[in-house]
């Protein structure tokens, strides 16, 4: 299952193209620039950046992920986490991001 945080983290795009992406994400539909940044599903990574071919996969869509961002590269990504980790250290005094991000942008059963 894919959900989305209340705010997507992303650089050059747009809030009309971010519900955009979000209906083709759901619906299945691939872009050749998007790369997601999701909260890791492991214990052991914050963290985690793929392209989003890789919803094509099955075992993708199975997946409990939880989108946090989207950019156009995967350099643009890693610029977008820094600057999730220096939002978390101001915020937090930790570099949890994973903690912080659940707890402020996910709905909590």
């Amino acid at each position: 299952m894919i959900t989305f945080s209340d705010r997507i983290y992303c650089d050059n795009i747009n809030e009309k193209k971010i519900d955009l992406i979000k209906l083709g994400i759901k619906q299945g539909r691939g872009r050749i620039k998007l790369f997601l940044i999701a909260l890791s599903n492991n214990e052991s990574d914050q963290l985690d950046i793929f392209h989003n071919s890789l919803l094509k996969q099955r075992m993708f869509r199975k997946l409990d992920l939880r989108i946090v961002g989207f950019a156009d590269s995967k350099d643009e990504a890693i610029g977008i986490v820094r600057n999730m980790l220096d939002e978390t250290i101001e915020q937090t005094g930790t570099c949890n991001i994973k903690a912080y991000l659940t707890d402020k942008y996910f709905v909590k059963d």
